[in-house]
């Protein structure tokens, strides 16, 4: 008797691991919404940290992401290159310090409670985006979006953070793409920006990104509920 109470309770507990890991592989799937049975769009964000244009992008996608987080898979990559064993960036070495600190943020804390906090993190360094890649823009921002100093340092300052922006790298050069900001919206360049808006055919205006995801969410997904903030056309 005792032996089937214990292969009943064997069984009820794997029956639980296996949902809450169902749950949990359903959750990482919507990194910026509830559990969805709908493929997200891909938002893909290639920059510079310490690039200006890389400001101006980010700030419009933060208010992308208050209407249509839902339905978005964002991603950002960096610009850089390799010499010598070395990775280099554009404005120095503060910016490389600056992208593995935001690749860390990423890294670490995607599946926050909070699922948008390593991107509100990017935002809160690009207040004073001159301070990027220092202790002081990191302690700052860490302790504004309630997360670990010492985790994003240790990060940022180790192996995994070289590793993490080594990577970015390679995918940004594996799509040929050099110039920060260059916008993807579902894999294809929506918009550039280079001191002004370039290649921006359907306007570079929040709406008009908020418009195009919308529709090719209705694509990915035609059985799916739009999110109130699409325009009313779609629905």
């Amino acid at each position: 008797m005792v032996r089937a109470l214990s292969i009943f309770a064997q069984g009820s507990l794997i029956a639980a691991l296996v949902l809450q890991t169902a749950q949990a592989i359903s959750f990482k799937q919507a990194p910026f919404s509830a559990q969805t049975l709908y493929p997200n769009v891909p938002v893909d964000l290639y920059v510079m940290s310490k690039c200006p244009d890389a400001v101006r992008c980010e700030d419009v996608f933060g208010r992308v992401l208050d209407k249509v987080s839902s339905i978005i898979n964002l991603n950002v990559h960096y610009i850089g290159d390799e010499k010598d064993g070395q990775l280099v960036c554009k404005h120095g070495e503060a910016e490389c310090r600056g992208n593995k600190m935001q690749l860390c943020a990423k890294a670490l804390y995607r599946w926050h409670q909070i699922p948008s906090v390593w991107y509100r993190f990017i935002q809160c360094q690009n207040e004073e985006y001159q301070e990027i890649g220092t202790n002081e823009s990191l302690e700052y921002c860490a302790l504004i979006k309630d997360l670990s100093y010492k985790r994003l340092k240790d990060c940022a300052d180790g192996q995994y953070g070289t590793r993490l922006l080594n990577q970015s790298f390679t995918e940004s050069k594996k799509k040929g793409i050099s110039t920060s900001c260059t916008i993807e919206i579902n894999q294809k360049v929506r918009c550039i920006h280079d001191s002004t808006w370039k290649e921006c055919d359907g306007g570079h205006e929040v709406e008009d990104f908020v418009r195009d995801i919308c529709a090719a969410y209705k694509i990915l997904s035609p059985r799916s509920v739009l999110p109130k903030d699409c325009p009313q056309e779609q629905a």
